[in-house]
C-alpha cells in the first residue's frame, strides 16, 4: 500500500513539473526579478515552493504568516554564485513574539560587478556595477494555534550607473499572507506579494531640465501552496499567478521533495519553470535547542540554460 502511494506521489510530482514547463513564463523584464530567483540553497532546491512552509530564517520572505508558528529563533545566511559576474546574497532572522505572534527581518541583495564602461568611441574607460536591495520586515499573529495571518512591509532600492552619477530607484510594498495547519501532516498557505510596490525614478539630478519622475510597477503575485509531510519526506507545491495592472501575465506551478535520510542529512529536488535544482542539508552541530545546518544546491542557470550551473550555499542556525 505504501509503495503504491509513493508511486502515485511521484507521478503527481512529475505532472506538476511538466505542467510548470508548459505554463512557465519569463517575468524577468519586470521590476524585482531578483526577489523571484530564490534565496537560500534549501529554497532554490525546492523550487521556491515555500508558501505553506514555516520555521526557518527567511520564512517571512515567502509567506509572512509562517513567522507565527516559530518554535524557536531561526537565522539564515546564503550566497549564490551566478554566471556573468552576477551575485545574490541574503540574510534573515525570525523569532517568536509571545504569546502568539512572530516577527522577522531579512535583507536580499543582488548585483552585477565588473561591467565594462566605454565612451562614444568604444574606448574602455573603467568598470561599473549595479545592484538591487530588498529590506523585509515581517509580522504575524496566530489566532487559533492552527491559523495565522501575516504582513510584510518591505523597501526595495535599485542603483544604476549613469555617466558619473548613480541613479537610484526606490519602492515600498506590502505582502499579505495566511497559513493554516490542517493537522500535523498537511499545511495550506496563501500570499499576495508586491501590493502598491513601484520603483520611483528621479532623473532631474542627472538630466537637469529634461529630467522627470518615472514610476515602474512591480507585478502583483498571488500564490497558493500546500505542504504534505510523510514519515521520512515531505512534498511542497505552489501555484503562482503573476499580474500587472489586473492583467494576468502568466501562471506557473512549482514544487519540490525533501527527503530525510536521518536527523542530520536531508536531500532535496525541485522544479521551477525551466529551472531544476538538487541539493542537500547537513546538520553538523546540535545541542538541546541549538543547531547549525549547512545547505548546498546546484541549479541549472536560467540565463545560460543548460550551459551553466548556479551554485548556492547557505547556512541556517536555530537557538
Amino acid at each position: 500500500m505504501k509503495n503504491k502511494f509513493s508511486t502515485r506521489l511521484f507521478y503527481l510530482m512529475g505532472g506538476f513539473f511538466l505542467s510548470s514547463m508548459l505554463n512557465g513564463q519569463d517575468f524577468a523584464r519586470f521590476p524585482g526579478s531578483f526577489m523571484r530567483m530564490g534565496t537560500t540553497a534549501r529554497a532554490v532546491s525546492l523550487g521556491s515552493a515555500l508558501t505553506a512552509d514555516s520555521n526557518f530564517g527567511l520564512t517571512g520572505v515567502y509567506n509572512p504568516a509562517g513567522t507565527a508558528f516559530l518554535e524557536q529563533r531561526h537565522g539564515t545566511a546564503g550566497h549564490q554564485i551566478l554566471s556573468l559576474n552576477r551575485q545574490l546574497s541574503c540574510v534573515g532572522i525570525t523569532m517568536e513574539l509571545p504569546p502568539t505572534a512572530g516577527i522577522g527581518i531579512a535583507w536580499i541583495h543582488a548585483g552585477v560587478n565588473h561591467i565594462e564602461e566605454r565612451n562614444s568611441l568604444g574606448e574602455y574607460s573603467g568598470r561599473l556595477s549595479t545592484g538591487e536591495n530588498a529590506f523585509v520586515l515581517s509580522f504575524a499573529q496566530n489566532f487559533s494555534g492552527r491559523f495565522a495571518l501575516g504582513l510584510n512591509a518591505k523597501m526595495m532600492t535599485h542603483t544604476l550607473p549613469i555617466y558619473d552619477e548613480k541613479l537610484m530607484g526606490t519602492a515600498v510594498g506590502v505582502d499579505l499572507g495566511f497559513l493554516y495547519k490542517v493537522n500535523d501532516f498537511v499545511h495550506l498557505g496563501g500570499v499576495v506579494q508586491n501590493l502598491n510596490a513601484k520603483y520611483q525614478w528621479k532623473t532631474n539630478a542627472i538630466f537637469e531640465e529634461t529630467g522627470t519622475i518615472y514610476y515602474e510597477a512591480f507585478p502583483v503575485i498571488y500564490k497558493a501552496g500546500i505542504k504534505t509531510r510523510f514519515v521520512n519526506f515531505q512534498v511542497l507545491c505552489d501555484v503562482e499567478f503573476v499580474t500587472n495592472n489586473s492583467l494576468l501575465l502568466g501562471k506557473r506551478l512549482n514544487g519540490g521533495i525533501e527527503f530525510y535520510l536521518n536527523e542530520n542529512v536531508t536531500f532535496r529536488y525541485g522544479k521551477r519553470e525551466e529551472q531544476f535544482g538538487i541539493g542537500f542539508g547537513y546538520t553538523y552541530f546540535k545541542l538541546d535547542n541549538y543547531g547549525v545546518t549547512l545547505d548546498y544546491s546546484a541549479v541549472m542557470d536560467e540565463v545560460q540554460k543548460f550551459n551553466g550551473v548556479t551554485h548556492v550555499i547557505s547556512s541556517s542556525f536555530s537557538f
